[in-house]
């Protein structure tokens, strides 16, 4: 009993941490976007308010990866029985999707036809279906739930490869290498949720998944709202700067999204001791002959 209530407490330690290192960091990164970000060469100016800045989100990272290894293998989500998928904040999540969406086809309209942008348009619908069917509590097949999963995996990884082939923005810029590792993160938080839905849940997994999501997604949505401060480092195409701005707000709500699921995050129910069960037992029996 009181391993339990010590594990309990113990999540409870990491999750507050967790949120209070994520706001932190986004705070830290959206001053260095704002105030340290030279939007003619795309990079940082030399300051140790960027180094301190760049070390707390490491430090962030390793404390959400490590910490989980500590805390009892009997830690479970509520998602484990996978009767409770409805969730209201993943509403916000799928109407960024959707504006995404939008957004793609106007510009494949406008720019032309391209068969990233189309494929990143189908697997973003796919997407906005998937927290959708969260939001509303839709129930659809296991195999149905888990391909839209792996459409927000096809769309994370397609932004990657997008994100990186684009020449026109630095291949080592600091708002494109955020870009990369939120998607990154996100695709391995889906990971963890699909094997819940499968009934092959990695508790602690799925723990360090979700607390490292926070402050790499909060700092990548911040930083890239501060970036798109900054027109000149974009290229003269206008619509860049609105697709950068989407980018920020979709890891902002996906934010949302895993800070709900982190705080749903709870140990594994108490079990009734030996003595608990005969005392119950006994009072069971002493009813029925009452």
């Amino acid at each position: 009993m009181k391993n339990k209530s010590n594990s309990k407490i113990t999540v409870k330690i990491f999750k507050i941490i967790s949120i209070a290192l994520s706001l932190c960091c986004a705070v830290c990164f959206f001053l260095c976007f704002l105030l340290f970000f030279d939007g003619d060469i795309g990079y940082f100016e030399k300051s140790p308010f960027v180094t301190v800045s760049n070390l707390l989100l490491l430090i962030s990272a390793a404390f959400s990866v490590i910490c989980p290894f500590f805390i009892s293998k009997d830690v479970k989500t509520a998602d484990d029985d996978r009767k409770n998928r409805k969730l209201t904040v993943s509403a916000v999540a799928a109407v960024l999707y959707m504006i995404y969406v939008l957004f793609e086809i106007y510009v494949i309209i406008m720019n032309g036809f391209s068969v990233i942008r189309l494929l990143l348009t189908v697997f973003a619908f796919f997407s906005f279906l998937y927290h959708y069917v969260i939001f509303t509590g839709t129930k659809i097949g296991e195999t149905s739930f888990v391909l839209l999963g792996i459409s927000q995996i096809a769309w994370c990884t397609l932004t990657i490869a997008y994100s990186y082939f684009d020449y026109t923005v630095e291949l080592n810029s600091p708002a494109k290498l955020l870009l990369q590792f939120a998607c990154v993160i996100i695709m391995l938080f889906t990971t963890g949720e699909m094997r819940l839905v499968l009934g092959k849940p990695r508790p602690r997994m799925y723990l360090a998944f979700s607390s490292c999501a926070l402050s790499v997604l909060l700092s990548a949505g911040a930083g890239s709202l501060a970036a798109a401060l900054h027109p000149e480092y974009m290229t003269t195409n206008g619509l860049r700067i609105y697709e950068n701005i989407i980018y920020s707000l979709i890891f902002i709500a996906m934010y949302i999204y895993i800070l709900t699921r982190l705080i749903h995050f709870d140990s594994a129910p108490e079990k009734i001791s030996a003595t608990d069960f005969r005392a119950s037992s006994d009072d069971t029996t002493e009813n029925n002959r009452v």
